[in-house]
């Protein structure tokens, strides 16, 4: 039977952006962090600027929260569970416990075993956010979130590159250029349940994305 290949858009401009907005201002928050616990550091230059990313990274987070009442992949139903998404998460733990040497179950968005923590570290990012700024009365608290944090930021990076090497869906690509790719073996039912089809003969793949105002073949 021949396969299918779907290109989807998946994560729209402004998802993208918050989500690199967020990456690239965890991340130097981390080193700054890191930096301010050592020695012969220019300590206010590095206060000055962990004190404005942070501030800064709740605007992106306001963002972000707007953006789960619009239509599309973000929206905050896509993370409520289902039969499904239980399913799905099942699926992804034999995967885990495996070490990635089990079948990689496909999803269209969100990860299903990830998609609570997506919730939780959004909660625990904005409390970071504002411990920080007011560091002298919460500084132990501030500190165990960002512990928090630290660890989710490993294990997302790690699990990401894992997921692209293991899965055919292009998922690291799809946080740059927005898009997907589903395979599908039975073009009667199709597996993606959300966002613009488009059915692509495996035989006429092209680098080239297609039309959206083109018919599908």
């Amino acid at each position: 039977m021949k396969e299918n290949i779907q290109y989807v858009l998946v994560w729209n401009g402004w998802l993208r952006i918050c989500h690199w907005a967020l990456a690239v201002g965890v991340l130097f928050q981390l080193f700054s962090a890191f930096a301010l616990s050592h020695q012969h550091i220019d300590y206010a230059f590095w206060f000055d600027w962990h004190q404005i990313i942070g501030q800064s990274l709740l605007l992106v987070l306001g963002l972000r929260i707007i953006l789960s009442f619009q239509p599309g992949s973000g929206h905050w139903r896509s993370f409520m569970p289902n039969r499904a998404k239980l399913n799905g998460m099942l699926q992804m733990l034999k995967f885990y416990i495996s070490m990635a040497r089990g079948p990689l179950p496909n999803w269209y968005a969100h990860n299903p075993l990830w998609q609570p923590l997506y919730l939780i570290i959004v909660l625990v990012l904005i409390a970071a956010c504002i411990t920080g700024m007011l560091q002298d009365q919460y500084a132990q608290l501030h500190s165990s979130l960002a512990m928090i944090i630290s660890l989710f930021t490993l294990f997302h990076v790690v699990t990401a590159f894992v997921h692209d090497w293991k899965g055919k869906g292009g998922m690291i690509s799809a946080m740059v250029n927005g898009y997907r790719y589903f395979h599908n073996d039975n073009p009667v039912q199709n597996s993606v349940s959300q966002g613009t089809e488009y059915r692509i003969p495996l035989t006429s793949i092209t680098r080239k994305k297609p039309d959206p105002d083109q018919p599908s073949q």
